[in-house]
């Protein structure tokens, strides 16, 4: 298990793990995973992640860049494989945002509470719209830039088919959403 997963453990083991490392070498502690500000696009990812804080009240979505399938501007740079993204909701306003944007996943996947869609986003796949959002940070009073999800499906939803055909891209991914002949 990776030591940044410790959404499973309980805090004996979580304080465990962290006097174990305390005492390690550097070359022990993993190094943070490294966020990319994707340009505005739809993209074909893998969640790596879903996680609930309970003490906080957060839902965090990792998802790991599969696949480009449009940029809003060609001159942006491209995405490496395996870029990550993050998605945070917080609170009970969190949970409408993700009831409304996460919808169509909620549906495919069956997830009947916003803990079974968390227990079930590892490894799948979805195709996701996002857009770059600039703000002023209340605390720092610095401009800020982030992304926002303008969309996004499960890529094994027939809707999925049309994104990809849409975009040029018609493979393996895709596919999943075909009836069987």
């Amino acid at each position: 298990m990776s030591n940044n997963d410790t959404s499973k453990l309980t805090d004996s083991e979580k304080l465990e793990l962290w006097t174990a490392q305390f005492d390690a070498g550097w070359d022990a502690i993993e190094d943070l995973p490294e966020f990319k500000l994707y340009p505005e696009g739809t993209y074909l990812g893998r969640i790596n992640k879903g996680g609930a804080n309970m003490d906080k009240g957060t839902i965090n979505i990792i998802v790991a860049h599969v696949k480009t399938l449009e940029k809003k501007n060609a001159d942006d740079p491209d995405m490496e494989p395996e870029d990550l993204i993050g998605f945070s909701y917080f609170g009970a306003f969190g949970l409408q945002q993700i009831k409304r944007d996460w919808m169509p996943v909620i549906q495919h996947l069956q997830a009947n509470n916003p803990k079974e869609l968390v227990d079930m986003l590892a490894d799948n796949e979805i195709i996701f719209t996002v857009g770059v959002r600039t703000y002023k940070d209340k605390q720092t009073g610095e401009m800020r830039t982030s992304n926002q999800l303008k969309s996004v499906i499960h890529a094994e939803d027939p809707a999925a088919s049309a994104v990809m055909e849409a975009s040029g891209h018609t493979d393996e991914h895709a596919s999943a959403a075909e009836p069987a002949a």
